[in-house]
């Protein structure tokens, strides 16, 4: 780590004032983390430096910002509190961070992970299959069917504590080779429902009894968008970090890009890897870039450019690719450097219908072979971490 300039102590120790300094291949400007790759030796990418500029949103080298109140809004609760955890963030990533994920993968090094932690969406997709309301023992049920029929052949199964935790847990319906991963997140819906608006740490989610209980990761959604939440949403991110690390546990961030009308999603997608994988997850997951529509060869330029993003292992999940897309996608995004999968709907989704049967059958199989996918293609999670 390098510094420059006379100041009080900020970030990861580093001085402030009108000071910049540099960690792990990024710059920090001030009291605020302006994520910059630093241009290698030679020159290096001027307009791939330019880039990253506009995306930390401020010049490197400006004078130090005003005190905390002013760097992370007032108005927004999350930068009230986790804004602790963000100054310190580097620092403690890097020496607490957990970064042993054998309990999650595959013997060869891949991540094959089943996502069941949806919540009133998964009602939404129930309620196209019945006339009535859709009671939360439905949810339960439809989650514990999923446990049952595709644990065997995953290496992680992620779930919620509100529908189906304890359930999965108790009856043991999760085999030695799978992994225990419990939703962390909050997710706060528009009056009226409608897609998630945000998200917060679930603070009903304790990650030392999450431990106790068999858990061997926890998972945090951040929606990232271009707007003034960004630090407080880093903010959020790296207390989870923290409290994954101090409790023993794999940290999972999963970044999911919301664009703006001017937005472009690919853009957005690399800047939420970049921005949260800085923060030194055990692993990281994130949206294939063109939905895994378009030519393979761009999309797999997209994802090696996520790879040299995220200094961390990173998966794929499935959310805006069709079922039959889906495969093709892993296989370019593991090609590309990614360990593997942590994906829901496009294994599941198609079996709402008849879950009794089709979980057992359809979706078996179409695990099975993605697991084939991920064992050939994959980067395994130890050499992604090294």
């Amino acid at each position: 780590m390098t510094a420059r300039g006379d100041g009080p102590r900020g970030l990861a120790g580093a001085d402030v004032g009108t000071t910049t300094c540099e960690v792990g291949g990024y710059t920090l400007d001030g009291e605020v983390l302006a994520r910059r790759r630093v241009a290698p030796a030679g020159g290096g990418d001027r307009r791939a430096e330019g880039d990253a500029r506009r995306l930390a949103g401020r010049a490197i080298g400006r004078p130090a910002p005003p005190p905390r109140s002013a760097v992370l809004p007032r108005d927004d609760v999350l930068a009230e509190q986790y804004e602790p955890s963000y100054r310190d963030f580097l620092s403690r990533a890097q020496e607490a961070a957990v970064t042993d994920l054998a309990h999650l993968s595959r013997p060869a090094g891949g991540l094959a992970m089943v996502a069941m932690d949806q919540r009133e969406s998964l009602r939404t997709m129930l309620a196209e299959h019945t006339s009535g309301p859709v009671p939360d023992a439905d949810l339960v049920a439809f989650k514990v069917a999923v446990a049952g029929a595709l644990g065997p052949h995953a290496s992680g199964f992620l779930i919620d504590r509100t529908f189906g935790f304890d359930r999965v847990v108790d009856e043991r319906l999760l085999p030695r080779t799978c992994g225990l991963i419990l939703a962390a997140d909050s997710l706060v819906h528009p009056p009226g429902g409608g897609p998630v608006e945000t998200t917060r740490i679930d603070d009903g989610v304790h990650p030392a009894n999450a431990r106790d209980r068999g858990a061997a990761a926890l998972k945090l959604l951040v929606l990232w968008r271009r707007d003034g939440s960004r630090d407080a949403r880093l903010a959020m991110a790296a207390e989870f970090v923290r409290r994954c690390a101090d409790a023993g546990l794999v940290s999972i961030l999963e970044g999911v890009a919301r664009p703006g009308p001017d937005d472009d999603f690919d853009s957005l997608l690399l800047e939420a890897a970049t921005e949260l994988g800085a923060l030194r997850p055990s692993l990281y997951k994130a949206q294939v870039p063109r939905h895994g529509h378009g030519d393979p060869v761009e999309v797999g330029r997209l994802c090696e450019q996520v790879t040299a993003a995220v200094p961390v292992p990173w998966v794929v999940l499935s959310q805006g690719v069709s079922v039959a897309d889906f495969p093709a996608a892993v296989t370019v995004a593991c090609r590309a450097g990614a360990s593997g999968f942590l994906a829901g709907r496009a294994i599941w989704s198609d079996t709402l219908a008849d879950p009794a049967s089709l979980l057992r059958t359809r979706s078996v199989d179409r695990l099975r072979r993605l697991g084939d996918v991920v064992d050939s293609t994959a980067r395994p999670w130890r050499e992604a971490a090294a």
